[in-house]
């Protein structure tokens, strides 16, 4: 039952965040995701939190458990990654600005294709 629940939970997962992408990138305008890139206070401190402070919290993070060697990269390279795809939907359900949201997200994605 478990590896059932294990296989059938991926494909859920799948289709929910391309669902929420494409409901929330759908229902944007290019003015409205790029807007927020005009702020160049906002835009350097999202990709100073998650390309410098996130990296270094796994870094202490993977120090302070004493983790081995291969788990230690791990969680740094997962820490490097892009930020999370459900956070569109997130800031959706707080009624804030998706706008925002997707675009860092999508700035986000695309520093992560170079770093």
């Amino acid at each position: 039952m478990h590896e059932f629940m294990t296989q059938a939970f991926t494909p859920v997962v799948l289709v929910y965040l391309v669902g929420t992408m494409l409901a929330s990138g759908l229902s944007l305008t290019p003015a409205q995701i790029f807007g927020p890139f005009r702020n160049v206070r906002l835009t350097l401190s999202a990709a100073v939190g998650n390309y410098v402070l996130v990296p270094l919290i796994a870094l202490l993070l993977a120090r302070a458990f004493a983790l081995d060697q291969p788990l230690r990269y791990g969680l740094v390279l997962l820490a490097l990654t892009a930020a999370a795809e459900a956070i569109p939907l997130v800031t959706m359900n707080a009624r804030a600005n998706v706008g925002v949201a997707v675009g860092l997200l999508v700035a986000s994605l695309l520093i992560g294709v170079f770093y």
